[in-house]
């Protein structure tokens, strides 16, 4: 038996850097009233995994800190928006802590 390895390749996409916790130990800890603070609009994110998803995955993490309220709409029409560059993508939505 050799030894053997493998990995999956797996596309974060970081549509925000805002969160409304104050943590000094991850980069989520910007405020709207920061300059380099981001948060993508649904049109802003499907190019982002169409450059890169489908390139080498099918798997694709969305990815932010603990962002200030969002509507439900925001995460369902952004889904929707990913979902329609190709059928296979496979999401998970992780927020720091």
């Amino acid at each position: 038996m050799g030894c053997r390895a493998s990995y999956i390749v797996n596309r974060y996409i970081n549509y925000s850097n805002y969160c409304i916790l104050s943590c000094q130990f991850c980069s989520f800890d910007r405020k709207k009233r920061d300059a380099d603070g981001f948060q993508l609009t649904v049109e802003e994110c499907p190019p982002r995994p169409a450059r890169r998803c489908a390139l080498a995955s099918p798997n694709c993490t969305l990815w932010a800190g603990c962002t200030p309220p969002l509507p439900f709409s925001y995460y369902t029409d952004m889904l929707k928006a990913l979902r329609a560059l190709d059928a296979r993508l496979q999401f998970e939505m992780l927020h720091g802590d």
